[in-house]
């Protein structure tokens, strides 16, 4: 079965988070929300609580076929900081699995040393910590199985990308049309 596992942090961006999440349940994607604290509980960088589906440490050894990172701050810091996330982050690579962050979460890729000549975007103000990857001005870009988005106002189109890589082009706009997401033309 095609999953995909979502790294929380307190101090997530709420709407980049869930958002995706919605859009990769709505073309019947599995996810797997996943603390990488010691609580389900997830306070985002705007105070709005939810939960998440299990703790990373109790997932970690499962397979996926991708991984998302939502920004925010401070909880990109903190997916950055993680060094389950890092380790991840470079055994999904190796198997060029879908990796994908926005925002300010780009930058924990970056980290992890898996951008080597990659191509990715991020939140404006990031650009400096970014060594390997080329960061491009766009607010969603794919290279090879690494996806990034600028901000929370593209989480939809990074959403619909992200759908478009696991299960085509017909299947993201199916859910564009069923969610009257309207295409930007850049």
């Amino acid at each position: 079965m095609m999953e995909i596992l979502v790294l929380l942090a307190n101090g997530c961006e709420e709407v980049e988070a869930l958002a995706v999440v919605d859009l990769l349940k709505r073309a019947e994607i599995s996810v797997c929300m996943a603390s990488i604290t010691e609580d389900k509980k997830i306070v985002g960088s705007h105070g709005i609580t939810f939960w998440a589906d299990h703790l990373l440490q109790d997932v970690l050894n499962k397979e996926y076929a991708g991984v998302f990172l939502p920004g925010g701050m401070p909880g990109a810091e903190k997916l950055g900081n993680d060094p389950n996330v890092l380790m991840l982050l470079r055994k999904m690579n190796q198997k060029e699995l879908l990796i994908s962050a926005i925002c300010a979460a780009p930058f924990v890729l970056e980290k992890a040393g898996i951008l080597s000549g990659k191509r990715v975007t991020c939140y404006p103000g990031f650009e400096q910590r970014f060594q390997d990857g080329t960061v491009v001005d766009a607010n969603v870009v794919k290279d090879g199985h690494v996806i990034t988005g600028r901000s929370v106002g593209a989480a939809f189109e990074l959403g619909l990308k992200l759908i478009e890589f696991l299960k085509g082009k017909e299947m993201s706009d199916s859910i564009r049309r069923q969610c009257l997401i309207e295409e930007t033309v850049q």
